[in-house]
């Protein structure tokens, strides 16, 4: 798969649990800068999208494996494949690399929608845009299936500060911390290192949502859920943790 080099990246305190690793959260969001900026690079920009398009990418699904912990002072290098046209999304690939071993592997599916509307644009609207071609090497993966008879025990409100100043929705990077809080692991867990992670992103968290969480084992790992007070799904992620 063709890489680029997209970015370089210090690990800061802030961005480290108490156990002194780099949490989840900002774990994600450098992963998929990293996939992403290669668009920019390109000239598929988010900028670009708003003033040629009116319109903004929207994370559909993310999946990830993370291999070993990252700390403070630690100097990331990250990497973005081309784009996979995927219909009215696109496919993409990121990676994280910490002294030239794979920190974490991200394969990502996001999708063109116009800012006002919410309507949704195509491969074919967003190309003109990019002043290369999309090599079609990233690979799509489909979205989990919905578990019908989930229990949801848990609830969970949002205020203004959980959320993006710019949309008032929570951030993309803050759900995985929701999973793994659903998710407590086992005995013969690493529940710190999240072996592989797939959370399909279905409606949005904004300021003053509330929502209900429920989990289940499943597999090697665990499936968890969560919907809206109107009982529609808010997302459907599937995580396991690595092995002492």
């Amino acid at each position: 798969m063709d890489m680029l080099e997209t970015l370089r990246y210090t690990v800061k305190e802030r961005d480290c649990g108490p156990q002194g690793f780099m949490d989840i959260c900002p774990l994600v969001h450098w992963s998929l800068i990293a996939a992403t900026a290669r668009n920019t690079m390109e000239g598929g920009s988010r900028r670009a999208l708003i003033r040629q398009l009116q319109a903004v990418w929207m994370i559909r699904r993310i999946r990830f494996k993370q291999f070993f912990h990252a700390g403070p002072g630690d100097e990331l290098t990250g990497y973005g494949s081309s784009r996979t046209l995927c219909g009215n999304q696109y496919a993409q690939h990121g990676e994280l690399h910490l002294r030239d071993r794979l920190l974490i592997s991200m394969d990502l599916i996001i999708m063109p929608v116009e800012l006002e509307s919410r309507h949704r644009l195509t491969c074919e609207d967003t190309e003109p845009l990019f002043s290369r071609p999309a090599l079609n090497e990233a690979p799509s993966f489909e979205p989990l299936p919905m578990i019908s008879d989930m229990d949801y025990p848990v609830e969970h409100s949002f205020t203004q500060s959980d959320c993006d100043s710019n949309a008032s929705h929570l951030p993309f990077f803050s759900y995985p911390a929701l999973v793994l809080e659903m998710a407590p692991g086992s005995a013969g867990e690493d529940t710190s290192l999240v072996s592989l992670m797939q959370l399909d992103y279905i409606r949005e968290c904004l300021a003053g949502s509330r929502i209900h969480l429920g989990s289940r084992p499943q597999g090697r790992g665990y499936a968890v859920q969560a919907r809206h007070e109107n009982g529609k799904p808010c997302f459907n992620a599937y995580v396991e943790y690595g092995r002492i």
